[in-house]
């Protein structure tokens, strides 16, 4: 016997939106490209760092 499960959807602003059963998260989602930006800015703050890091042990 198969048991059918619901699909249950969470509020990303959940346990702080406190909208009840009938919430409806209007946010678009976030872009790949706003993803990609972000890791281009993380890798390059870390690439930085890193540089910074060997030249003042240098």
């Amino acid at each position: 016997m198969k048991v059918q499960r619901e699909h249950l959807t969470i509020c990303r602003r959940w346990p702080d939106c406190l909208c009840g059963d009938g919430c409806i998260d209007v946010r678009p989602a976030e872009s790949k490209a706003a993803r990609r930006i972000l890791i281009g800015l993380m890798t390059a703050t870390a690439v930085i760092g890193v540089g910074l890091l060997y030249l003042g042990l240098r």
